[in-house]
C-alpha cells in the first residue's frame, strides 16, 4: 500500500507468518506462543486476533 499511495518504498518489512499445519511452523508457534501475536489467516481487521 505505502509504495502504491506514496510511490515510496516500505521501511519495515511485513512481519513473519507461520502457518501450523506445517510441523516445523507448529513447532515454532508452540515454543514462542506467549511472544505471538496469533490470528485466523481468514479473517480481517483485527477480527480474530489474540495478543
Amino acid at each position: 500500500m505505502i509504495k502504491y499511495y506514496l510511490g515510496e518504498e516500505p521501511v519495515l518489512s511485513n512481519a513473519p507468518t507461520y502457518l501450523p499445519f506445517y510441523e516445523e511452523d507448529m513447532n515454532y508457534v508452540l515454543d514462542h506462543f506467549d511472544d505471538l501475536v496469533l490470528k485466523d489467516v481468514a479473517e480481517a481487521g483485527g477480527y480474530g486476533v489474540v495478543f
